[in-house]
Formats: C-alpha cells, sequence, structure tokens
C-alpha cells in the first residue's frame, strides 16, 4: 500500500464532523491531473452502458459495480488520500462492497431551476438494512466517499444535497422525499474534491441545470461480514493486486468463514496498520 497515506490519516476535526453531521469533505483529494484523464474514462464507460441499457443521452443514471470496467478506476480503491480515513473510521475488517457511477446530464433546453425545481429524491442507503435492524439509531455498517469529477461549486449543477445530522435519525424527517427539508444543504465542491458520507444520512442528487454532465464516482466501504450490494466483477484484477487490495475485493483464504471469523491470512490491512502505525489503531 502507498506509504503516502501515512500523511492523510483521520484529522480529529474530520472525526467530530463525521460524528456529528454524517459527513465530512476532503479538498484536492484528486489531483487535476487525474481527475482530467479519469473524464473521457466515465464517459466512454457512461455512453457504452447507455447503449446496452438503451438509455436516453439525458436520462440521469447511476452505473452500478462500474469499478471492473477500467483500471483507473482500480486505483481509487485504496487511494493514499482517502482510504486511511476510512480504516479510522470503520476500522481494518473491511471490503469494497458497492460503486456506482453517476452521470447526470444536463437538463432539457429550456428547463431552469427556478420553474423545474431541484428533482430531489431523498433516501438512505443500503435499502433492507434500515428495515431489519431493531436498535435505533440505527448502525453505521458503512460509508462511501464520492470523488467529484465536475465543478459543483454553484447551486444548480446537479449537486448532492445532505441533511446534517440526519445519519441519527432513522425516519425521514420531513413530508416529501422529492422536496427539500428544513436544515438541508447543497455540497458545493470543486472537481477532485472527496465527500464522505455516513450509509445513514439522509441524501439526494439534484438536477443539474449546468452545461456539462455532472460527473460522480461513489465507492462504498463495508465491514467484510455484508453481503456485496454489487456483482463485483474483479475477478481479473486480483492476480495482480496486493493482499491489501485482494481483502478489499473480497478474497478469503479460510472460506466463507473468513468474512465473519477472519484468520490472519484473512486481513492483511490490520497488519500493515499495526506495523506503520500506532498499534491502537488497529485493534
Amino acid at each position: 500500500m502507498d506509504a503516502r497515506c501515512l500523511e492523510h490519516l483521520l484529522t480529529e476535526d474530520e472525526r467530530l464532523r463525521f460524528e456529528r453531521d454524517g459527513y465530512f469533505t476532503v479538498e484536492n483529494a484528486l489531483p487535476q491531473s487525474l481527475v482530467d484523464s479519469l473524464i473521457p474514462t466515465v464517459d466512454r464507460v457512461d455512453k457504452a452502458e447507455r447503449a446496452r441499457m438503451d438509455m436516453g443521452a439525458d436520462a440521469r443514471i447511476n452505473h452500478f459495480d462500474f469499478i471492473g470496467k477500467d483500471d483507473s478506476f482500480l486505483e481509487l480503491l485504496d487511494w493514499h488520500t482517502t482510504f486511511p480515513k476510512v480504516w479510522d473510521l470503520l476500522n481494518w475488517h473491511i471490503q469494497l462492497y458497492h460503486t456506482h457511477m453517476t452521470v447526470s446530464p444536463p437538463e432539457a433546453e429550456g428547463k431552469t431551476l427556478a420553474e423545474d425545481g431541484l428533482g430531489l429524491g431523498w433516501h438512505q442507503d443500503s435499502g433492507r438494512l434500515n428495515n431489519d435492524f431493531e436498535t435505533s439509531p440505527r448502525p453505521r455498517v458503512s460509508l462511501k466517499i464520492a470523488y467529484f469529477l465536475t465543478d459543483t461549486r454553484e447551486e444548480g449543477r446537479g449537486n448532492f444535497y445532505v441533511l446534517p445530522g440526519s445519519h441519527l435519525q432513522d425516519d425521514f424527517p420531513g413530508s416529501d422525499r422529492k422536496e427539500p427539508v428544513r436544515g438541508c444543504i447543497p455540497i458545493r465542491v470543486a472537481p477532485g474534491t472527496a465527500v464522505f458520507f455516513d450509509r445513514r444520512i439522509w441524501h439526494s442528487a439534484s438536477a443539474n441545470y449546468w452545461t456539462e454532465p455532472r460527473r460522480v464516482l461513489f465507492y462504498g466501504y463495508s465491514y467484510r461480514w455484508l453481503r456485496p450490494r454489487d456483482d463485483m466483477q474483479v475477478a481479473h484484477y486480483i492476480d495482480r493486486c496486493d493482499p491489501i487490495r485482494q481483502q478489499l475485493l473480497g478474497v478469503t483464504h479460510s472460506g466463507g468463514r473468513g468474512y465473519t471469523s477472519p484468520t490472519e491470512a484473512d486481513i492483511p490491512l490490520k497488519h500493515w496498520i499495526e506495523e506503520h502505525v500506532q498499534p491502537s489503531s488497529a485493534q
């Protein structure tokens, strides 16, 4: 694993914001050169997937399980400016369980934010987890990093909306999931910014009234005992991955029990943290 990650461990301020608000942002998580190289790759995958699904060029769409579609996406799996914050929040028994690429083309000509609205769809992540857990508030279980590749520093550009603090509210704190909720805010960030958010936070995408598509790459991390949310077409990566990446991509060396009662071979991330960070970080 890239040793530069030791320069980007979770700060105390980031931890406090995540616990209080359910999200935080990391500016310049990706260099502009990487953003510039990812955009044509995203556009190529988006075009191919729209054709496969017979979706129009103007539809807002999520492409699930995109990580296996290009080597450049694999590099973000344990990206040095972001991944150490994941293990600091969830600890070492983790995996990548979900990826989705969101592309929001500009709204049709003539539509405006003032007249046609935000196009919200408030939700929490993880589907049935929000029905099956008995405790309140429900446990975190997973988090996501959203890498923004296009400029959303102004409203009306397909901004990501969140309701700060709502990760501790099981029920939707509003009356209409398509309308703004009191206290909600748009996340306005520059290209290359990473947004970390708790799966439980009430959040939504929004309509894009800008001149170019809004492109975001979402990487979801969870504990290894949670079944992946995608089909995870990553077998072609495994042989060239180091042990930590193999762990993150779901490799087990002890069968199915390795996900709930891991052996030492199943959890190389734990050993790396113990060797390079304070031992207390790997408990």
